[in-house]
């Protein structure tokens, strides 16, 4: 909780979401002076990076204290989407089945119902403690969850591991890891089943992207063979001002790409600040393609085809 000097004054008059939700989600509910007010009053939290959800007992003390306990036995480390849950990585609550990881040749936990066991000998070096509960590091963690996955969901987590927080959003935390220890961790898999898609998804995660939607668009160009965006840079001016800052761009061909949800960009104020930012995008000489839902369904064939069309008349040839 935090400190009473650390509470806004204001008076809390905006209605909080009551479900975990993205902040961009957030965003198309609440403006980002109320959601900096919910957070510092606890009205609001951080349930991971890019994540917010209400006041909540998720990490409460009997879990962390059942964890404590769990582990007493040296050879036994805390794993899987538990490791997660406690690193903030995926929204999940911290709670039964707990994942044990057990060295290889330590007897197995078996509790039916309180501990999911699996056996695997983790490098020192991707160990961490938290609480004194010994568990998998951010990018070791990550491993463990994508090795399960099909490449574009290992690929989104990727890039929420290595998202640095946002100031303009409330944030003010780092990534929980990086794109090289994310690496360094998928080439320590060895041959493992599933292997291939965690080297693949480690090489193309990038800092930055503040949406799933974001990171499936930038995957979508990779398969469709474009060049590869920059996630979220800004456009300087001549004076070196920052000017706009567009979810994707690609700077040799001056394309800038955004991606626009459908609630938050129907609203009116909101489309007058998107006519703003296009004019201001077309002043510096760049062009803006703008990319909805719509365009992402059918594995983003609306999309690609856009922005193809986009990239060759700026002169880019497959």
């Amino acid at each position: 909780m935090k400190s009473p000097e650390d509470r806004r004054r204001r008076a809390h008059n905006y209605l909080v979401p009551r479900h975990g939700l993205t902040r961009r989600e957030a965003l198309e509910q609440l403006p980002a002076r109320d959601i900096r007010h919910a957070l510092a009053n606890d009205s609001l939290i951080s349930l991971g990076h890019g994540l917010l959800g209400p006041e909540t007992d998720n990490a409460s003390p009997s879990a962390l204290h059942t964890l404590q306990a769990l582990t007493a036995i040296g050879g036994r480390t805390v794993g899987h989407e538990t490791a997660a849950a406690l690193w903030g990585l995926m929204p999940v609550p911290l709670g039964p089945p707990y994942h044990l990881i057990h060295a290889r040749g330590r007897a197995r936990t078996r509790r039916s119902g309180l501990v999911v066991s699996h056996t695997a000998d983790v490098p020192e070096r991707f160990c961490a403690t938290y609480q004194s509960i010994p568990l998998t590091d951010p990018a070791w963690t990550w491993t463990d969850l994508a090795l399960k996955l099909p490449m574009l969901q290992a690929l989104i987590l990727a890039d929420i591991a290595v998202r640095p927080g946002r100031t303009e959003f409330g944030e003010t935390t780092g990534s929980l890891t990086r794109v090289s220890d994310l690496r360094d961790a998928a080439k320590a898999r060895g041959p493992a089943n599933g292997a291939k898609t965690v080297r693949t998804a480690s090489l193309l995660a990038r800092p930055g992207a503040d949406s799933p939607q974001e990171t499936t668009l930038r995957y979508y160009m990779y398969e469709a063979n474009l060049p590869e965006p920059q996630v979220n840079v800004w456009l300087l001016d001549e004076h070196g001002r920052r000017i706009v800052q567009p979810d994707l761009s690609v700077e040799k061909y001056r394309l800038a790409i955004q991606y626009e949800g459908q609630s938050v960009h129907s609203d009116p104020e909101q489309v007058l600040r998107d006519v703003r930012r296009q004019e201001r995008t077309e002043a510096l000489g760049w062009v803006e393609v703008r990319i909805t839902k719509e365009h992402m369904r059918h594995s983003g064939a609306g999309a690609i085809a856009k922005i193809t069309r986009a990239l060759r008349k700026q002169g880019w040839r497959s």
